[in-house]
C-alpha cells in the first residue's frame, strides 16, 4: 500500500509499529494481536500484518526476531511514516548474511506449503502463490544478491535466467495473476511443490536448511 502497489483482495496490508528501546514485551506482542483482531473482524483475504519492534531492533545485528530482516527490508525500501516521527534513511540496510540467516529461518514457513490447510480467512491457493514467490525470491537473491520485494519484478527478475527459463515458463498462471489480468487458479499445488523442488535442487544451503526443517 505505501509504495502505491495495493490491489483490494490481493495485496496484504503490513504496518510495523516502531517503538522506544524500552517497551515492554507485553506491549511489542500486543501489536500482533491487535492487528490479528482486525484480520478476523474485517476479513482481509491476504491478511493484515502487525509488526511490533524497538528502535534497535532497526540497527545491526539483525536476525534475532523472526523474518526480521524481511520486515526492515521493507520499511526502509518501500514504507512511508504515517504517524510519529522516524527518519527511513538513517536505517542500515541489512548485510547479505543478514538476509540469508532469515531467509534460511523462513524456510519452515514455505516448505510444504503445496500440501498444507490454512486456516479462515486464508484463502489456500493465494498463500500457496505466496509460497511460490518466496521461493523464487530466495532463488533470484542467491544467483544474482538481489532480493526482489515487489511481486512483479520477481518474476521479471526469475525470466533473465537462463537457468530458470523451463520454470518461466511454467508461471503463466501467476503471472496472470500477480498482473491482475485473472483471478488466483484454483489450485497451483502441483506448480507450488515444482517451484519448491526446482529451488531446493539448486540452492546448496536452503536445501541443507529444509533437511534440517522437514515437513511432516
Amino acid at each position: 500500500m505505501a509504495a502505491g502497489h495495493y490491489v483490494p483482495g490481493r495485496s496484504d496490508i503490513d504496518i510495523i509499529v516502531v517503538t522506544c528501546d524500552g517497551c515492554p514485551d507485553e506491549s511489542i506482542a500486543a501489536t500482533a494481536r491487535l492487528a490479528d483482531q482486525y484480520w478476523q473482524r474485517y476479513g482481509f483475504r491476504k491478511g493484515f500484518g502487525g509488526y511490533g519492534v524497538r528502535l534497535r531492533d532497526l540497527r545491526p545485528p539483525f536476525g534475532t526476531l523472526h523474518n526480521e530482516v524481511y520486515e526492515i527490508l521493507q520499511l526502509k525500501r518501500r514504507g512511508r511514516v504515517i504517524s510519529g516521527q522516524l527518519d527511513l534513511s538513517q536505517i542500515p540496510e541489512p548485510l547479505p548474511e543478514d538476509l540469508r540467516r532469515s531467509l534460511i529461518d523462513l524456510i519452515p514457513d514455505l516448505l510444504g506449503a503445496w500440501q498444507r490447510s490454512y486456516p479462515a480467512p486464508i484463502n489456500s491457493a493465494d498463500a500457496r502463490v505466496n509460497a511460490i514467490l518466496g521461493w523464487l525470491r530466495l532463488f533470484v537473491w542467491d544467483r544474482t544478491g538481489d532480493y526482489v520485494l515487489d511481486k512483479r519484478g520477481v518474476l521479471t527478475a526469475l525470466a533473465r535466467l537462463d537457468e530458470a527459463a523451463p520454470l518461466s515458463e511454467r508461471l503463466g498462471a501467476i503471472s496472470a495473476y500477480v498482473h491482475q489480468m485473472q483471478n488466483c487458479p484454483e489450485s497451483v499445488d502441483a506448480l507450488c511443490r515444482e517451484v519448491e523442488t526446482f529451488v531446493l535442487d539448486r540452492v546448496v544451503w536452503a536445501r541443507q536448511a529444509a533437511t534440517k526443517n522437514p515437513t511432516s
